[in-house]
């Protein structure tokens, strides 16, 4: 039977994520969980069946369409969309929203009991606030 990745959810992920690729006859080795490749990084398999595999994106994955591989299904790939950092330096507290012109914007506190000059910031594009 043809081992087949079928998808990957969610299909928009940040490092760190956790991610659940589903298939039909997916590897699942005896001496321990398949091995899963994030780009040209090694993921950490959290649990295996013949039906799905929950990964963990690796916390260094670069931003933009990113492969999925499992060592055991050469030539089967999926494909997630992985978030870059637009911005450091923030303390961010609450949900970021876009604006109808499709601007982010970000709130900003400081650390416990900090005050801060400007609490609520735009990201440019090129990640400038």
């Amino acid at each position: 039977m043809p081992h087949v990745i079928s998808s990957v959810r969610p299909g928009w992920v940040v490092p760190g994520a956790r991610v659940t690729v589903e298939g039909t006859h997916l590897p699942v080795p005896a001496d321990g969980p398949p091995h899963v490749l994030v780009g040209a990084l090694d993921a950490h398999v959290i649990g295996a069946s013949h039906r799905s595999l929950r990964i963990i994106v690796p916390a260094e994955a670069t931003g933009g369409t990113t492969a999925i591989r499992i060592d055991e299904l050469p030539g089967e790939s999926a494909f997630i969309e992985v978030a870059r950092p637009l911005s450091t330096g923030l303390h961010q507290v609450d949900s970021p929203a876009f604006d109808g012109a499709g601007r982010l914007w970000v709130t900003h506190s400081g650390g416990r009991g900090a005050k801060v000059p400007v609490p609520l910031y735009r990201i440019g594009r090129d990640g400038t606030r």
